[in-house]
């Protein structure tokens, strides 16, 4: 009987022991000296994020100061490139700008020849009135004067032609013109309403019209 009885108080005492150590491990776990290493362990995990969050927000600041800075440089250059562009549809001091090209309404008395060198002088030739639209815009702008145009007849007597060479495919002529009068009319004017008037090339009582392409 003695036998049948050791094992079971021995199981008991082991029971026990193991009940125990369980209690004092559950209340080491609970003890403030246990959780301190665990709230350490989880502080510095935060600090740690934290600290990365810090890191990702200067990033962050540092790229917008790079954007805004980016974002003023362009819109300088978009300034300076208004400002170019404007400085494209703007013609030379005392010039008009009409349809692409820019018209100088020289006022000073010369005689034909001089005043197509005058206009060459400024990268331009005596004005060729080729459509109605632009006989509009100079008689326009005329202000009542005369003024020489750049069409003649000086190589060819009655056979008109510009300064460039090319031939007449808009005219304007003043009633009973071109006339020849008194033979010796080879260059045209533009009276006072507009109408073309033939006269002689050296008549030094007409002013003049340049006409040159509009560029930037």
């Amino acid at each position: 009987m003695i036998s049948c009885r050791l094992p079971k108080t021995v199981s008991n005492t082991e029971n026990a022991a193991r009940t125990r150590h369980k209690k004092a491990a559950i209340l080491r776990l609970f003890h403030p000296g246990a959780i301190k290493p665990v709230l350490l362990e989880s502080g510095s995990k935060t600090a740690k994020q934290l600290e990365t969050l810090h890191f990702n927000q200067s990033a962050i600041h540092s790229t917008e100061v790079k954007l805004a800075t980016d974002l003023k440089r362009l819109q300088s250059d978009q300034a300076t490139l208004k400002v170019e562009d404007s400085a494209c549809s703007i013609c030379p001091a005392g010039w008009l700008l009409n349809s692409g090209n820019c018209y100088y309404f020289s006022t000073e008395h010369k005689y034909w020849s001089y005043a197509k060198q005058a206009c060459k002088d400024q990268g331009a030739t005596l004005i060729i009135i080729d459509n109605p639209q632009k006989q509009e815009f100079v008689t326009k702008n005329a202000n009542g004067k005369q003024y020489w145009i750049g069409l003649h007849d000086v190589s060819n007597e009655g056979t008109f032609i510009w300064v460039d060479d090319s031939s007449v495919s808009y005219s304007n002529w003043d009633r009973g013109e071109p006339n020849n009068f008194g033979s010796g009319e080879d260059c045209v004017m533009m009276l006072k309403d507009g109408k073309w008037n033939d006269a002689p090339c050296v008549m030094n009582e007409v002013g003049w019209i340049c006409e040159k392409k509009w560029t930037c």
